[in-house]
């Protein structure tokens, strides 16, 4: 019986109220929301640099191409 109301006693101790377990959802819910957020802006970030590399590399080429096509 001792050992139930020292069992009793951990729990009670250790319990945390329902609104800070709710506030604490709240806040890494919003905390992911804008980790989701920043890396979805990254991406896309890193996906305009790729099709913007492509296009200076294709710039390039074709400049490339012009320029040996006119030497004699």
């Amino acid at each position: 019986m001792k050992d139930i109301w020292k069992l009793s006693a951990i729990i009670k101790g250790c319990s945390v109220p329902f609104e800070k377990t709710l506030k604490f959802s709240e806040n890494s819910s919003n905390f992911f929301k804008k980790v989701l957020k920043f890396f979805t802006k990254t991406m896309v970030f890193l996906g305009k640099l790729l099709v913007f590399k492509k296009n200076v590399l294709v710039f390039l080429e074709v400049h490339a191409n012009v320029h040996v096509k006119h030497a004699p």
